[in-house]
């Protein structure tokens, strides 16, 4: 069977991944639909927390879909394919911390402080929600990509690559660079 790879059964991901995508995007309707009753910051927040994981939830499904293809037989082959899904999938999971920080800390000021957030602190928010990640991102890359090169003798494009040698999935290859 074609859906099977290494005696695990990618039916079900699609299936639970399908079903998330599904309620998130009904999730974030309905705040748009009802956005003049419920408008506050937290559920500002909160719909930047959603959409951040529709799209990290898309990405890992095209990943799982599209890596076998992606990787072909040989992983060395289109790599550069494989580095942008990684990176993209890594962007998402980034401003999914991101935004559980941002909300956190919304609660904090508000309930602990009370202290009422201004307009200019609203937009300060969502572009450190958004773009921070990307920031971090960048960090990541520049001293991975010096690592490699400078280190191992590894080009760049390997960051993101086959995670476990086995033409499954992209996403960041060496362990250590989780610490990063």
């Amino acid at each position: 069977d074609e859906d099977e790879y290494y005696g695990f059964n990618y039916n079900w991901i699609y299936i639970s991944i399908s079903f998330n995508l599904t309620s998130l995007a009904l999730a974030i309707l309905s705040y748009f639909f009802f956005y003049s009753y419920i408008y506050t910051f937290f559920s500002l927040c909160l719909i930047q927390l959603m959409i951040s994981a529709f799209f990290s939830q898309l990405m890992y499904l095209l990943i799982i879909s599209q890596s076998i293809h992606i990787l072909g037989e040989d992983p060395f082959s289109n790599n550069s394919a494989c580095s942008v899904l990684g990176a993209f999938y890594h962007y998402f999971i980034l401003t999914q911390y991101t935004w559980m920080f941002i909300t956190s800390l919304n609660y904090y000021l508000v309930f602990l402080k009370r202290l009422n957030l201004t307009k200019k602190h609203k937009i300060l928010t969502f572009i450190f929600g958004w773009f921070f990640p990307f920031l971090l991102l960048g960090i990541f890359y520049i001293t991975t990509s010096l690592i490699y090169e400078f280190g191992f003798n590894i080009s760049a494009y390997f960051i993101y690559a086959d995670m476990f040698d086995n033409n499954e999935i992209c996403f960041i290859k060496n362990i250590w660079s989780y610490l990063g």
